[in-house]
């Protein structure tokens, strides 16, 4: 669950005014970063299907997570373990881009 500053569009995220967890809709703040798996994969499915700026919550963590190397919580519906899994395919399709590069 963002924090109150990031909830509120600060820092370039106007996008955050949308997304459905700053509105107060569907989990609570705490079910984004429960100890229960159970309790984070219902709230990642909840993004799923009811917020409206999830890819913009994803690209956003994926982008501040790349650099601080560290994955906790739900963002863009995906779970940590969902975005660790997410990095290491995007990861793997770089290469694989690299290694083609100019291959036609």
């Amino acid at each position: 669950m963002p924090d109150l500053e990031w909830a509120h569009g600060a820092d370039g995220r106007e996008w955050a005014l949308d997304a459905a967890c700053g509105k107060g809709i569907g989990p609570g703040p705490d079910d984004f970063h429960a100890k229960s798996r159970a309790k984070r994969e219902a709230t990642a499915r909840f993004c799923v299907s009811h917020c409206a700026v999830r890819l913009q919550c994803l690209e956003d963590a994926m982008r501040i997570e790349a650099v601080c190397g560290s994955r906790f919580g739900v963002y863009g519906g995906y779970t940590a373990a969902g975005r660790d899994e997410l990095a290491r395919q995007r990861q793997r399709m770089a290469a694989v881009l690299e290694s083609t590069d100019g291959v036609r």
